[in-house]
C-alpha cells in the first residue's frame, strides 16, 4: 500500500489505528447513540 513507505513508519501506524480502531468504533457509537424509534420510523416511511 502506499501508507507503508520507508521513510514513514509513524504515518503508517497512525493510519492503521484510525483504520482499525477510530472508524470502526465511531460506527459503533454511531449506532449505539442513534434513537431507535427514529431508526424505525425512517424504514416504516421508506417502505410505503
Amino acid at each position: 500500500m502506499a501508507f507503508f513507505m520507508k521513510g514513514e513508519p509513524l504515518v503508517a501506524k497512525l493510519a492503521a489505528i484510525a483504520k482499525f480502531g477510530v472508524f470502526p468504533a465511531a460506527m459503533a457509537a454511531a449506532l449505539f447513540y442513534s434513537p431507535p424509534d427514529y431508526v424505525f420510523s425512517k424504514k416504516d416511511n421508506s417502505s410505503k
